[in-house]
């Protein structure tokens, strides 16, 4: 089974690596997708999806 989690990760923490934890003892292959990906330099986003995608590794 697939699964899929959409986060803003602005910035990634503890709660997001819970989530991904949870999400992947629960399915075969978890998608994680970076939400508002067009957003940056923001007071809300201040980070690029590029930039969020890094720190998720």
């Amino acid at each position: 089974m697939n699964g899929l989690l959409i986060g803003r990760f602005q910035p990634f923490h503890l709660g997001h690596l819970e989530a991904i934890l949870f999400g992947l003892s629960q399915v075969a292959n978890l998608w994680i997708c970076i939400g508002s990906s067009n957003k940056s330099n923001e007071m809300k986003n201040p980070f690029t999806a590029d930039e969020r995608k890094e720190r998720c590794k």
